[in-house]
């Protein structure tokens, strides 16, 4: 039995956090599950340990912040990017002030697990995640002393060739993608295998490190998956299929064009152009020991987790979400 007596999970309508939502009902009846969304309604109580917060999930209301985390031990947390919005970057530091004011302000919450990204250590060139980096930094440095903080840092998502697959599972049954070049391998991950390591930690045992609830330090968790290369997951796509799929690439002269065809501002755009650059360049990659010493030296202890993704089905899941659209 766990010591945990109840975990708040929001945004609630994300994959990771629908998936752990699950696991944590089939897994660990005994704790309740309190959800949190910006549409509440949409939310349903699947079981009898679930609960909702009723007041609508609102980054500049820290009172529906503290409703998200009424009366929880743990909570899983993400700062979404917001996509489309004038100033992002002010909307991610409002977000996680608000949260960090209210697990401050809380008289139970014991511990956060904070869906983060590799390369949430750097500055800049990391275009749309920079928000993790915003989040990372405000935890680190207003979170008070005993409330343990675990960024998970995952890699590429699968969940990214969404936009493509139409055109894999149907003529011209082609997979393009800008991971460049293809015979480089790349990490990636999927809804389920986040959920699985965000529920290990959730429901872990106080770490045993001296500083890890102190204010001035948080754990970030590297997500180390096998990697594949693009004409490998186009292979399995076509075993999926039972079709044959051309991995193609996106040459760089047609990325800014192909993401502002796809309705993105300009300055979306160039943002998204700066992280597939910075993904293909390893400027974004998981961080090695001098990289491990350098988090350590401003409070973030980087601990290295080689995830178990079921490639096959993650792309199941995703082509079965295409069709049904």
């Amino acid at each position: 039995m766990s010591t945990l007596t109840q975990i708040s999970v929001f945004p609630a309508s994300s994959a990771s956090a629908s998936r752990l939502s699950q696991l944590l009902q089939d897994r660990h009846p005994d704790i309740r599950v309190r959800l949190a969304a910006r549409s509440p309604a949409k939310l349903q109580a699947s079981g009898s340990n679930v609960s909702i917060a009723q007041s609508s999930l609102n980054v500049s209301d820290l009172a529906s912040i503290k409703d998200a985390l009424d009366g929880s031990d743990a909570a899983y947390i993400m700062n979404p990017p917001f996509y489309g919005e004038e100033d992002p970057d002010t909307l991610s530091k409002t977000f996680i002030d608000n949260i960090v004011a209210a697990a401050n302000a809380s008289s139970t919450l014991k511990k956060i697990v904070f869906l983060s990204s590799i390369g949430a250590e750097k500055a800049s060139g990391t275009g749309p995640i920079n928000n993790v980096r915003i989040a990372e930094t405000g935890l680190l440095a207003d979170l008070r002393d005993g409330v343990e903080a675990i960024a998970l840092r995952p890699p590429y998502f699968f969940s990214n060739f969404n936009s493509v697959l139409p055109l894999a599972i149907n003529p011209p049954h082609i997979l393009p993608s800008m991971l460049l070049p293809f015979d480089k391998p790349y990490a990636l991950i999927d809804s389920t295998a986040i959920a699985e390591k965000a529920l290990k930690y959730l429901i872990a045992p106080p770490s045993s490190a001296a500083d890890a609830a102190s204010k001035g330090h948080i754990t970030a968790v590297q997500l180390v998956t096998a990697p594949k290369t693009v004409p490998e997951i186009a292979q399995i796509v076509a075993e999926i299929t039972g079709t044959p799929v051309n991995a193609v690439p996106v040459p760089e002269d047609q990325w800014l064009p192909t993401f502002q065809n796809a309705g993105m501002s300009d300055k979306l755009a160039a943002a998204f152009y700066d992280l597939t650059k910075a993904s293909n360049t390893g400027h974004v990659s998981y961080l090695d020991q001098p990289r491990i010493d350098a988090e350590a030296q401003r409070g973030v202890a980087v601990i290295t987790e080689h995830t178990d993704v079921d490639t096959k089905a993650a792309l199941q899941r995703l082509i079965e979400e295409v069709k049904s659209a």
